[in-house]
């Protein structure tokens, strides 16, 4: 659970990670001045690491970081934006144990709709985002498909 006024209202609203029994894990959001929000299926529990975690960006962002630890790691983060909780940023990293030399990271800032792939020596891709920024409660595990330069 963590707890932080990211609407900006005066009030700490409270952001609780629930795990299901189902292998995913839901977000819940309350006191946001309206009423619960709830994100089901937000992300998934890898049987190869940490349960996902709740973390306060520098820029007052919330983000929900989920490991698959020897392989990689997904970050979401969540901005109080036209007065929704949405998925602004989607954040993917992943590597092999084997050959550490192979891997990618890709950023997408969903917000400007811009993206950006860096894969070991070759130079950064840019790359048009392939989500729109959305309400939390409308993003699942499976919104999240890893696209062509991040795999």
């Amino acid at each position: 659970m963590l707890t932080a006024d990211l609407n900006r209202d005066g009030r700490v609203e409270r952001f609780q990670l629930l795990d299901m029994g189902d292998g995913t894990v839901d977000l819940q959001i309350e006191n946001t001045g309206g009423g619960v929000i709830y994100a089901e299926e937000l992300a998934i529990l890898s049987p190869f690491g940490p349960p996902p975690r709740l973390d306060v960006a520098p820029g007052g962002s919330l983000q929900v970081i989920t490991e698959n630890d020897g392989r990689g790691q997904l970050t979401l983060t969540i901005a109080f934006r036209d007065g929704d909780y949405r998925v602004a940023g989607v954040s993917y990293g992943w590597y092999d144990p084997l050959d550490p030399e192979l891997g990618a990271t890709c950023d997408f800032n969903l917000l400007t709709g811009r993206g950006r792939i860096d894969r070991g020596d070759e130079p950064p891709s840019f790359v048009p985002a392939p989500w729109p920024p959305m309400p939390v409660a409308h993003w699942t595990a499976e919104t999240f498909v890893p696209p062509p330069g991040c795999l």
